[in-house]
């Protein structure tokens, strides 16, 4: 229990723990917010299983995707160079080419959650400067008003 870093594999781990040192199963559902069926599906699983339950494996299986994770990498290469060169990565453009790729239509989330599994973020431009001095622009305005605005004082 103190090396493990993942809330939801720890309350596994504790409510086989109490399960073996007697704690009553209400008590354990309440502990650790499991329902007490799963609670005894758990404690099943463990005695089957062993120590083996509480590896944290993700499944090789990806589910629906469209294509491979190497085939998603080709896709974007050219997208993300040309990023890195300079130019803007434009969600649209990689939502048309994904498209044509795979032949048929898909939502455009779908090209966001593809950019984000390979580690794409949209960076923004601050809004400002993080260390600016607020004071000290005052003051420089106050030195040096905008042309016209002598009239103003």
């Amino acid at each position: 229990m103190k090396q493990e870093k993942s809330a939801p594999m720890l309350r596994k781990i504790q409510a086989v723990y109490l399960g073996a040192i007697h704690v009553p199963t209400p008590e354990i559902a309440r502990i650790t917010l499991y329902q007490e069926n799963y609670i005894r599906e758990l404690w099943t699983r463990y005695r089957q299983q062993g120590e083996a339950l509480f590896v944290n494996r993700k499944s090789p299986v990806r589910g629906r995707a469209f294509l491979s994770a190497q085939e998603e990498a080709a896709f974007l290469h050219p997208f993300f160079s040309a990023a890195q060169q300079g130019s803007m990565l434009v969600v649209a453009e990689v939502h048309q080419a994904f498209v044509k790729r795979v032949g048929h239509p898909v939502p455009r989330q779908t090209v966001y959650q593809l950019l984000h599994r390979h580690g794409w973020r949209k960076l923004v431009p601050r809004p400002y400067h993080p260390k600016r001095d607020s004071t000290q622009r005052r003051r420089w305005l106050a030195a040096f008003p905008p042309a016209g605005a002598e009239g103003q004082r």
